[in-house]
């Protein structure tokens, strides 16, 4: 038997080279760092059961909360629709701000003046509890 001065380093690369294997089968190759999966919600706000034109859906998870940031948005669409990527699984409270003049002179949009309570986290009462994957929530506004 001859002895190869490269079989030792041969055994180590292939023990990385498991290892690395395994670790990416373990633990995935994709996903939120906090452990959590990846959700989406889409819905249509309505105010006074008309689709609300314009404006901004925020979801505050907990941890938005206690940090005191904004969580996650979605833009209003004209049709009252609106779509949220990248939402934080869990449960969350709900603000919604209405459309207002935009500083573009081509852009048409009729400010609507909604109820103050919307735009407060602990006044809306808009909760929602997101889900890994699609979720559904729509959100009907009253004066």
């Amino acid at each position: 038997m001859t002895y190869s001065p490269t079989a030792p380093f041969r055994k180590v690369s292939l023990c990385a080279l498991l290892f690395g294997l395994f670790a990416v089968t373990v633990t995935g190759c994709g996903g939120k760092k906090d452990g959590k999966g990846d959700a989406t919600v889409t819905g249509t706000v309505k105010y006074d059961g008309k689709p609300l034109p314009g404006g901004q859906v925020n979801f505050l998870s907990e941890e938005a909360i206690a940090t005191k940031t904004m969580g996650v948005a979605g833009q209003i669409e004209s049709d009252g629709t609106y779509k949220i990527m990248h939402a934080p699984v869990g449960p969350v409270k709900i603000i919604v701000t209405g459309p207002t003049r935009s500083s573009d002179a081509s852009v048409k949009t009729v400010p609507i003046q909604i109820p103050a309570r919307y735009q407060d986290k602990d006044k809306s009462g808009l909760t929602f509890t997101v889900v890994e994957g699609a979720n559904t929530k729509d959100l009907d506004l009253t004066k």
